[in-house]
């Protein structure tokens, strides 16, 4: 059981940083499929629980990580906000673009 969580991910956290680094250098399979239809991926933190910098990776973070929902929210309304916000902002600053995706890489953060 992973400190502060649930024990329902089949991979620690700790996994986060490396599945956000392959897709922003482009070897994960999300990235992968965007490439073959000629779509720019952009990986950006806004919450990871732990401090990255690598190629690729845009950072506005707004906290690090979450907490265990089940014992408290999982965040504060402000942090939410920010949350939104940082979205926003990713998206404002794409819109040239013709297409838009949105997803999010969180490894073992189901509960925390």
């Amino acid at each position: 059981k992973e400190q502060g969580g649930e024990a329902c991910s089949a991979f620690p956290s700790t996994v986060t940083p490396s599945i956000a680094k392959a897709m922003a250098q482009g070897g994960a399979a999300g990235a992968v499929l965007a490439r073959s239809v000629g779509m720019e991926v952009r990986v950006i933190d806004v919450g990871m629980a732990v401090d990255v910098d690598f190629p690729g990776l845009l950072v506005d973070k707004t906290a690090r990580g979450t907490r265990n929902f089940t014992l408290q929210p999982a965040m504060t309304g402000e942090e939410c906000a920010a949350a939104v916000g940082a979205g926003r902002r990713a998206v404002q600053a794409l819109a040239h673009a013709h297409a838009l995706s949105l997803g999010e890489i969180g490894i073992g953060n189901t509960t925390a």
